[in-house]
């Protein structure tokens, strides 16, 4: 069996991976450090952020932390 690819992660997860606050990834979303989407799948929407935003987020961090 094939292991399915996740495209998106939740918010509560992307906070987790990142031990930043809910309302810190909100901004980093608003500033275009993440790329995140509403999900029609609640009534209020449920954000959900790009893999492919976060690893990118992820592999900046490390290379900037290299490079102090």
């Amino acid at each position: 069996m094939a292991s399915k690819t996740r495209k998106y992660l939740p918010l509560p997860e992307v906070c987790r991976r990142l031990g930043r606050h809910r309302s810190t990834v909100a901004r980093m979303i608003r500033r275009g450090d993440l790329e995140a989407i509403k999900s029609k799948t609640s009534p209020q929407g449920r954000v959900l952020i790009s893999k492919d935003s976060f690893d990118r987020y992820q592999r900046l961090q490390a290379s900037e932390q290299v490079a102090s």
